[in-house]
């Protein structure tokens, strides 16, 4: 299933429309498509990026007056969810030329005393000769470094530096670039934000370990003066997909310079396939003025990461079917086996996993004793109300820390 958004919109004939997608540059997981759907659902245009890392823009000018249908997708089926966020910008064209300014983000954070850049570019167009970059509207105590786009080049640095003292003021700030005669807009928030003082770091180490069980690794704090709780839990960029590897946060008490960090790795997280979970350190500081500020370290540098590759799970469950029917009114039984590596031994709870719109099944768990490796499940169905089954249960298998599963297919009766 292909997750999608659509609105309508009413087009005027002959005028230039640009439709910008901003979800990487956000830092949003999205591999967006934007699709034009004319009133009878004909498809007119579409834009999609080939860079992964970049969003697409498409310009369509409307052959007649109309409401069109504008849909933004995922590209890559069963992928979505909150964390898939965007915006689309729908605008005229600004002029024939075609000259535009891209800023690499909407947000940008000056630590006090100190400077961040950003690389700002244009699309030329038609335009020729230096263009001046200036931005109006920083919040008090932030500056921006005059910056100029060379004649016959496409981007420049913006340098933005604030005082020690700056306010901590999210603004709204517009970016010009200006040529001869033609200019550009962007608009991005810029604020000043407190130095993060702790950081947490380590030595370079890559582990191997069974899939459905927690991996964990050791730190050093460094909290350079800071002595309040320190929160640590999955940060909320990754350098990569985590493989559904899951975490809670951990506290660090004031003081503590050393923490221990457990990642869940899934029962179906591929083997051999290299794990890399990035975490983050949050902790808040005391302004001048009293006021506490939620700072935050991460980092996704080798050394800082978690670094494991799964092995097999010492746990496993197994079903002798693939799928069960659903039959109204009754229930049925389902055998299972569990396998236990050498040297692990106790008892295993059994139990279905199913999603919580599912409605008119239940099934309660079962311990599988020490010594023995198989049990029944038994799952009832009501007599009315039942399903929607659009997808399937999980069998889930655990046993102290450690996870097993399987999947299970159910059936509507075809009436």
């Amino acid at each position: 299933m292909q997750h999608a958004h659509e609105w309508l919109l009413a087009l005027k004939k002959g005028t230039k429309y640009e439709f910008e997608l901003r979800a990487r540059r956000l830092g949003s997981p999205l591999c967006g498509i934007v699709t034009i759907l004319d009133s009878t659902g004909k498809e007119v245009t579409r834009g999609e990026s080939t860079d992964p890392l970049t969003d697409p823009s498409i310009t369509f000018s409307p052959s007649a007056d109309g409401v069109f249908r504008v849909k933004v997708a995922e590209r890559f089926r069963n992928r979505g969810g909150p964390e898939f966020a965007y915006r689309l910008k729908v605008r005229e064209a600004s002029n024939a030329s075609s000259f535009r300014l891209a800023i690499p983000t909407e947000i940008v954070n000056v630590p006090r005393g100190g400077t961040t850049k950003l690389k700002a570019s244009i699309d030329r167009g038609t335009v020729t000769g230096a263009v001046e970059l200036s931005a109006t509207g920083l919040p008090p105590g932030v500056t921006m470094a005059k910056a100029t786009i060379a004649d016959r080049q496409n981007a420049a640095d913006l340098t933005f530096t604030a005082e020690a003292s700056a306010k901590i003021l999210p603004t709204s700030v517009t970016i010009t670039a200006q040529a001869k005669d033609s200019s550009a807009t962007s608009e991005l928030f810029v604020t000043a934000t407190v130095p993060t003082p702790f950081k947490f770091g380590g030595e370079y180490t890559m582990s191997n370990s069974p899939r459905g069980q927690p991996y964990s690794r050791s730190y050093k704090l460094e909290r350079n003066g800071f002595d309040g709780p320190i929160t640590i839990s999955l940060a909320d960029k990754q350098v990569r997909h985590l493989q559904g590897a899951s975490g809670s946060p951990l506290v660090v008490p004031p003081g503590q310079t050393e923490f221990t960090y457990s990642a869940q790795l899934p029962a179906w997280i591929e083997t051999g396939r290299t794990c890399r979970v990035t975490l983050m350190a949050v902790g808040k500081v005391k302004d001048a003025d009293g006021t506490e500020h939620s700072v935050a370290f991460t980092s996704g540098e080798q050394n800082h990461q978690m670094i494991v590759v799964p092995e097999p799970g010492r746990l496993g469950i197994d079903c002798d079917r693939s799928s069960v029917r659903v039959e109204p009114g009754k229930t049925l039984r389902v055998p299972v086996r569990v396998s236990r590596a050498k040297g692990l031994s106790g008892v295993v709870k059994v139990e279905l996993v199913f999603p919580a719109h599912w409605q008119g099944v239940t099934a309660k768990a079962i311990e599988v004793p020490a010594n023995q490796d198989t049990g029944n499940l038994e799952v009832t169905f009501d007599s009315t109300k039942l399903g929607p089954f659009n997808g399937p249960a999980t069998i889930q298998a655990t046993l102290g820390p450690m996870i097993a599963e399987t999947r299970l297919e159910f059936v509507p009766t075809q009436r």
